[in-house]
């Protein structure tokens, strides 16, 4: 996760805006975190949280259980 804490939680904000192509979060906006599984958008809700950000929320079932509503909405 290095990376993550790099670039978006101490890039100033022109180069996070340049690197992402939008206005880096203030620290109480809502953040929803996502990944395939939850386990490595749980790690990044933590470090976000340890930063400073008071509005982070990770959405738990992340991409697959998305994925499996999304397809059960469809009916497929």
């Amino acid at each position: 996760m290095p990376a993550f804490q790099k670039c978006a939680l101490r890039a100033p904000e022109d180069e996070f805006r340049n690197k992402h192509g939008f206005k880096k979060p203030t620290q109480s906006q809502e953040i929803i975190v996502y990944c395939r599984s939850g386990k490595r958008s749980a790690t990044a809700a933590d470090i976000a949280n340890k930063y400073g950000y008071t509005n982070v929320k990770n959405y738990s079932g992340s991409w697959l259980d998305w994925s499996k509503r999304e397809g059960e909405n469809r009916g497929n």
